[in-house]
């Protein structure tokens, strides 16, 4: 994904943007299927429009704005910014309040002199999709509010893992899919257990796929949640399901076998996507 630059906002929708087009909106709408309470009301539509606008498109432009850009490369220069310190009679040379001074001043040098041009898209519209979730997860509940706080802290932590060169796509996955399902569950009921289980077993199969577009060693890691997930539903004594998601998982494990791994990745969206929505009718 790039950070194009040149607008002062940008709305990213990651269904046009990823390698992986699986998009947050499937995952709200997995979400609100297994609720079992969304009916065909002008209000239930509207309220599974915000979820999917927060979902695809507030958490998602976060996610673009704070992690995908690439923070060490802007910030290699750094040390090299030269700024004339600002005499100040409340701060004395080498105290923490001329250390701010100093830090803020060279801040300010480095957005001026290009740092603007680079991540000024990104930074802005991350600040605004931050808002614009907040706002309209007010309107549909404090669960929302709630998750639209955990995608947050969760990007954060990305961020800080990313400039330390540690795994992300891990992540990547609850953002994109598993807190989508639920909040697309919370949009119209109490969030449950199974619920929770069921987002946190997606999320690690799409960020398995999400390694798999990186040529990381994990050929079968996408295949331990799903199994998973088969127990729970027989668990839930839904034999049906047991039997179609089998089914999906016997398609993907011949995909795995003759394709390569980018390619099966992108081919995996649809069966998992299959995956998804058996389950969530499943566990309803």
């Amino acid at each position: 994904m790039t950070t194009d630059t040149g607008q002062f906002l940008r709305f990213q929708i990651p269904v046009r943007a990823r390698t992986l087009w699986l998009s947050p909106l499937w995952a709200v709408l997995c979400g609100l299927i297994s609720s079992g309470a969304f009916v065909w009301t002008g209000r239930d539509v509207l309220i599974a429009a915000l979820a999917v606008i927060i979902a695809d498109g507030a958490w998602a432009t976060q996610w673009w704005g704070l992690v995908e850009p690439d923070w060490r490369r802007l910030f290699a220069s750094w040390n090299d910014i030269a700024v004339e310190r600002a005499g100040s009679s409340l701060a004395l040379r080498g105290s923490p309040a001329d250390r701010s001074q100093h830090g803020l001043a060279r801040l300010r040098s480095w957005w001026q002199t290009g740092g603007r041009d680079q991540v000024g898209t990104p930074l802005l519209s991350a600040l605004f999709a931050l808002l614009l979730g907040v706002v309209l997860s007010a309107v549909i509940g404090w669960q929302a509010v709630a998750l639209t706080s955990a995608a947050f802290a969760l990007t954060q932590i990305a961020l800080i893992l990313r400039l330390h060169g540690r795994a992300i796509n891990w992540l990547h996955g609850f953002v994109a899919v598993g807190l989508p399902w639920s909040l697309g569950h919370a949009a119209f009921g109490q969030l449950t257990l199974l619920t929770a289980l069921s987002a946190a077993i997606f999320s690690f199969t799409y960020a398995a796929l999400l390694d798999l577009t990186q040529d990381a060693a994990a050929p079968r890691r996408w295949l331990l949640p799903q199994i998973v997930m088969v127990v729970v539903l027989i668990g839930l004594q839904q034999p049906i399901a047991v039997v179609a998601v089998i089914t999906l998982l016997a398609a993907q494990a011949l995909l795995a076998t003759v394709m390569p791994r980018l390619d099966f990745a992108r081919k995996a969206q649809w069966w998992l996507m299959l995956t998804m929505l058996v389950a969530a009718l499943g566990i309803r």
